[in-house]
Formats: structure tokens, C-alpha cells, sequence
């Protein structure tokens, strides 16, 4: 992410993990964190970072219950009230 945006984010609590196998038979373990510094990301000069104008065509915050996203989860999720909660929501795809 710094790399692309030029901002470090401030990490917050685990929300998710999933674990996922593809046809190739390699499994993945995937971490969701919320990021508490979310306001940095409003303004972004991709002039200023490394390579964020060769890699990033578009940025911008998206619901994702309106929006398809992957991993396909957070479509369903209520990620507000998760933040909120204390507990972490896995996703087992094995």
C-alpha cells in the first residue's frame, strides 16, 4: 500500500481471516485488518510515490455491498459493525 498510495497505514484490529485452496492445489491464508487512518487515503498525489501512476488506474472508496469486490465475503459482511465487534469471522474455503 505505501508503495502505491505513498501512505503508511495505521493498522487496527484482525476482522478476517480466510483460507482459500486454488485448482493448483495452493492454499492461501488471507488477514483483513481494519486501517484506522482511513482519512489519509482521501488525498492521494500518485506523482509523489514510487511507482503508484504505472500501477494504480483508479482509487477510491467503494461499498461493498453495492460494489462487487473480492474476495466475494466482503459483499456480505457488515464491516462497520464488525469493526465494532470483538470477535474475528473466518472463512474457510479447504
Amino acid at each position: 500500500m505505501i508503495e502505491e498510495t505513498g501512505v503508511s497505514p495505521e493498522i487496527g484490529k484482525l476482522l478476517y481471516i480466510q483460507q482459500y485452496r486454488e485448482e493448483n492445489g495452493r492454499e492461501y491464508l488471507e488477514l483483513f485488518y481494519h486501517i484506522t487512518n482511513v482519512d489519509d487515503y482521501e488525498t492521494i498525489d500518485l506523482a509523489s510515490t514510487t511507482h503508484g501512476e504505472i500501477e494504480v488506474a483508479e482509487y477510491g472508496f467503494v461499498d461493498p455491498s453495492k460494489t462487487v469486490v473480492l474476495p466475494e465475503f466482503l459483499q456480505s459482511v457488515d464491516i462497520a459493525k464488525d469493526i465494532e465487534s470483538a470477535h474475528v469471522q473466518e472463512f474457510n474455503y479447504l
